[in-house]
């Protein structure tokens, strides 16, 4: 794979896996970057069984990576992906996937970007208006999801509709609190951090 010089190339690298068309009661677009060693995304994919409400109204957008085709085809996150997505059919999920090579610089924000451009388009093709929509992104790595996530981050948008953007709660395995207790503890403050920052900008 040669060197990537633009974003636009990028993102023309893009292949479906398992893709079909947004539903138009879809508010919630959930982007997801899985690289192809990731063993976690099959439980990560599992937290959203949990929420609560239609399930139409939110969708998961995942971009599987790879530095070449081959890597990805054979990688245990995709023989996970196939399982849950085989395992939940009907499932609001739709997957992607891109070889990157090892040199790009910035390499996981130019996968947030191509995902949020994947998300704005299929906003476009069923004319769901992009205002509306509220764009989601998290790692592959998801440990815990809560059934109201959703509806709380809509909740704290409806209050504060000057903030277009926040950083949002960060939250750890008990094992990890309990062995890396002053890394949770400096975690929770620069998450308090940013919300202040956010609020005074209203940003």
């Amino acid at each position: 794979v040669g060197s990537i010089d633009s974003i636009a190339q990028f993102a023309e690298w893009v292949e479906k896996i398992h893709v079909n068309r947004m539903n138009e009661e879809c508010r919630f677009c959930i982007a997801i970057p899985c690289y192809y060693q990731e063993l976690g995304v099959k439980n990560a994919l599992s937290q959203y069984k949990k929420l609560a409400g239609d399930k139409k109204n939110f969708e998961i957008v995942l971009l599987l990576n790879a530095p070449s085709h081959n890597q990805i085809e054979n990688s245990e996150a995709k023989k996970q992906i196939d399982e849950f997505t085989k395992e939940n059919p009907g499932f609001p999920i739709q997957v992607y996937s891109v070889t990157v090579p090892f040199q790009v610089k910035g390499k996981i924000g130019r996968l947030r970007w191509i995902l949020t451009k994947l998300n704005m388009d299929r906003c476009l093709e069923a004319n769901v208006p992009i205002s509306e929509m509220i764009h989601i992104t998290h790692d592959a790595d998801l440990v815990d999801v809560p059934p109201e996530y959703l509806n709380k981050i809509q909740w704290y948008f409806q209050k504060n509709p000057n903030v277009q953007i926040v950083w949002g709660h960060v939250e750890y395995p008990e094992w990890f609190k309990g062995k890396y207790y002053l890394g949770f503890i400096l975690q929770r403050v620069e998450d308090a951090f940013s919300i202040v920052w956010a609020h005074r900008n209203k940003t």
